[in-house]
């Protein structure tokens, strides 16, 4: 049985370019993302490319990456829809409504969670959630990225 990985969107754009997809297809993990998680990439990378930190062709290609990833079925997507119980974590924990919505996720469905945010890696391992952030992932399953120098 494969371990499955929700990755939200701070991990997701820090390792999206280091995938090597034909290795990903054997790979003895999962990725997963919610149904938000391509909006939350793209309002990053308009920021970036607004902020002038990132050209548009670079923003661009992450986002057919992420397109492709998602068709060839390399990347899943979960539905989050207990809108209750993700505003009792928003409200318990202290984080952003789309924070708890990562946290209930891999929490429902065993999930590990994959972020680099602190705040909600705290929320996570206060709702007993196994957590990581993109670094270890990549450490941890480093036949399946590139890592840079």
């Amino acid at each position: 049985m494969k371990h499955k990985y929700l990755l939200d969107a701070s991990a997701l754009i820090n390792i999206v370019s280091l995938i090597i997809i034909e290795k990903l297809k054997d790979a003895p993990f999962e990725l997963w993302i919610t149904q938000l998680t391509p909006f939350e990439i793209g309002n990053s990378l308009w920021k970036l490319y607004i902020l002038k930190e990132a050209k548009k062709e670079e923003c661009s290609s992450v986002m057919k990456l992420l397109k492709m990833l998602l068709n060839l079925n390399l990347l899943k997507v979960i539905y989050v829809k207990e809108f209750e119980e993700v505003l009792e974590i928003s409200m318990k924990r202290k984080v952003t409504f789309y924070d708890a919505s990562y946290v209930l996720a891999a929490k429902k469905h065993n999930f590990h969670l994959v972020t680099d945010d602190k705040g909600m890696t705290a929320a996570a391992t206060a709702e007993k959630v196994d957590v990581l952030n993109s670094d270890e992932f990549i450490r941890k399953f480093n036949g399946y990225f590139v890592i840079e120098s």
